[in-house]
């Protein structure tokens, strides 16, 4: 399609920005290579422009997105929340049955939680397990955390709170 156009047609209901082709009742497309922008949809408050959630596509690196930036502090990247006032999210299910529901029909679903990046591999990637007691207002936390030891060693270690301090229990 053609970027300067948009397009409503009465006759099927579709509605079409930078197509006069929509393939959806609303087609948004863009090509990343007019601005170098890969953001097709942009959607920021009248009081606060420079906060803004973005959704698109990168064609040359094959992936879709969505991000909130606000470009008024250096881009700094800002939080997303799904599901802020409760409910299930559902990764490969439409049926969610807990807080995050990962599936695969296809046989073992597998969570990546990754720190660092390829080139300055350091640091660890933690699950912190947190049971709030409301009687005392404390939060007790348990940890598994995935440690890089050096270029050929890591470990799995496993952490409980006692006495309010976070301990290595067991080093796998």
């Amino acid at each position: 399609g053609s970027t300067n156009s948009w397009v409503a047609n009465g006759s099927n209901g579709k509605l079409g920005i930078g197509t006069t082709l929509p393939i959806g009742k609303f087609n948004v497309e863009k090509d990343s290579t007019t601005d170098g922008l890969s953001q097709a949809i942009t959607i920021s408050s009248s009081s606060a422009n420079t906060k803004r959630m973005n959704l698109g596509y990168v064609p040359g690196s094959n992936y879709s997105f969505i991000d909130t930036i606000n470009y008024g502090i250096s881009n700094t990247s800002q939080a997303l929340s799904l599901q802020p006032n409760g409910g299930n999210v559902g990764i490969g299910t439409t049926s969610p049955s807990s807080k995050l529901n990962i599936a695969n029909n296809l046989g073992n679903a597998k969570l990546t939680i990754e720190a660092g990046l390829a080139s300055s591999v350091t640091g660890s990637s933690s699950i912190d397990i947190i049971s709030r007691n409301s009687g005392s207002g404390t939060s007790p936390i348990s940890r598994i955390e995935g440690i890089f030891e050096d270029s050929n060693d890591s470990a799995i270690t496993l952490s409980t709170t006692e006495g309010g301090v976070l301990s290595e229990r067991m080093r796998i």
